[in-house]
C-alpha cells in the first residue's frame, strides 16, 4: 500500500519550473543582509528580514502531491508554503497527518529543500491551519549544517520490529534537543520514516507540541528531525516577542529589527533556544517513548 501511494503521488513539475514561478511572482525580491553564526560548530544562517506589507498573491502551484505550494516572499529566496488540499476552500484542521509527512519528504528530496512544520505549541503563526514551509537547504563553508550534526544512536538499522529500515539518533551539539529518524533509499523506508515520526508526535503530546525539520536526500530516502517543544507552549523570546518556530529550529533565524540582527551572536542564539526548548530531563521522557511502540 505504501509503495502504491508513493508511486501514484509524484511531483508534476521539475525544480527549475517551480523556482521560475517563484521568480516571476517575486521579480523585485531584495537581496537581504545575512551572516553565519556558529554555535558548537553548527552554522546558523541569520537574515535581516524586516516586516513588509503583505503583497503576496496567492498563486498556487500544482505539485502532483496532496498539497499546493505558494510562494512566500519573505526572508529567503525560494521559500514556499505547502498547503494540504483538504484545507483549501474553507476547510481547516490543526493536526498533521501521516500522509502530510510522506508528501513533504518527497517534496524535500525533489526540491532539495528543508521542510518545516510548526504546531499549536511550537510557534505556529496560524495554529489552526496546518501547513508546511520549505526553504533552500542551509549549507556552509565554515561549519556543519543540521544535516551534518552527529549524535548518539538510539536504535540501529535492523533493530526495531516493523521499522528495520530506520536508524534513530539523539542530536549532539545542537542548541535544541531533537531526535533524528533516518531511512534508507527505498519506498518502504520512506513509509517507515513517516510512520515512526507520526507515532512519536502522537505519543508525545497528541500532535500539539513539536517542530519537524525534513532534510533533503536522494531518491526515497527520508530524513526527519523531531524537535519536542515545551508542553506549556512557550515559544516567545525577548521583548520583541520573537516567535521561535520551525524555521529557527532548522537553523534559519529571521531578524526583523536591524539592531537585533547586528548584535546577534553565538551566545544570543544559544539563549534563544535555551528559553524555548525542553530540558534534558524532559528529553529522557521523550526517548522512553521509543520503547512503547
Amino acid at each position: 500500500m505504501a509503495a502504491d501511494y508513493i508511486m501514484a503521488n509524484k511531483p508534476s513539475a521539475d525544480r527549475q519550473q517551480i523556482e521560475a514561478t517563484w521568480d516571476r511572482i517575486a521579480a523585485d525580491f531584495p537581496v537581504l543582509p545575512e551572516k553565519e553564526i556558529c554555535v558548537n560548530d553548527v552554522v546558523f544562517r541569520v537574515v535581516h528580514a524586516p516586516w513588509t506589507p503583505d503583497r503576496e498573491p496567492k498563486v498556487y502551484i500544482k505539485t502532483g502531491l496532496n498539497f499546493l505550494a505558494w510562494a512566500r516572499i519573505a526572508g529567503v529566496r525560494y521559500r514556499f508554503v505547502l498547503q494540504p488540499l483538504d484545507t483549501l476552500g474553507g476547510g481547516k484542521r490543526w493536526e498533521i497527518r501521516y500522509g502530510d509527512i510522506v508528501d513533504w519528504i518527497i517534496w524535500a528530496n525533489h526540491m532539495f529543500q528543508m521542510v518545516t512544520l510548526s504546531t499549536m505549541k511550537s510557534g505556529a503563526g496560524f495554529p489552526l491551519d496546518v501547513h508546511g514551509q520549505s526553504v533552500p537547504f542551509i549549507r556552509s563553508k565554515t561549519g556543519s549544517a543540521l544535516a551534518d550534526v552527529g549524535g548518539k544512536v538510539l536504535a540501529q538499522y535492523e533493530e526495531m520490529p516493523r521499522f528495520r529500515e530506520l536508524e534513530i539518533r539523539l542530536l549532539d551539539k545542537y542548541p535544541a534537543l531533537g531526535i533524528r529518524i533516518i531511512g534508507k533509499d527505498t519506498i518502504e523506508s520512506l513509509h517507515q520514516v513517516a510512520e515512526k515520526t507520526y507515532e512519536l508526535a502522537v505519543n508525545y503530546d497528541n500532535l500539539k507540541a513539536f517542530n519537524l525539520v525534513i532534510l533533503p536526500g536522494h531518491g526515497y530516502r527520508g530524513d526527519v528531525v523531531f524537535f519536542p517543544r515545551r508542553k506549556d507552549g512557550r515559544s516567545i523570546y525577548g521583548e520583541e516577542r520573537w516567535q521561535i518556530a520551525g524555521l529557527e529550529f532548522a537553523g534559519l533565524l529571521l531578524c526583523r529589527e536591524e539592531e537585533k540582527f547586528a548584535r546577534m551572536n553565538a551566545e544570543m542564539v544559544a539563549k534563544v533556544f535555551e528559553s524555548v526548548r525542553i530540558s534534558r530531563t524532559e528529553m529522557e521522557e521523550v526517548i522512553s517513548l521509543l520503547h512503547t511502540f
